[in-house]
């Protein structure tokens, strides 16, 4: 379900992973989950507000790496479209 570890496509594979994880997940954290980042509940719409412009952000990366390609690493399928079609659902 990943590159060998000599594979060229393993660096694009583990920074992908790390991206899903640190980016598109924090940004969900924002959407679904507002009150963990401000201090009053007033302050929640806004939060929740950056969370959705972070969505689009980063869903845009991923839009452009995966391009014309059938998968993330191109024909290869890995573990990295597994994550992202649970991100997506």
């Amino acid at each position: 379900m990943a590159p060998a570890i000599d594979d060229p496509s393993r660096a694009v594979f583990l920074q992908t992973l790390v991206y899903f994880s640190n980016s598109v997940q924090n940004a969900f954290q924002l959407t679904y989950y507002p009150d963990r980042f401000v201090d009053t509940p007033e302050d929640e719409p806004s939060a929740q507000q950056r969370g959705n412009r972070r969505l689009r952000e980063t869903w845009a990366v991923i839009d452009t790496q995966i391009g014309d390609k059938e998968w993330i690493l191109g024909d290869q399928f890995s573990a990295a479209d597994i994550y992202l079609f649970m991100l997506a659902t």
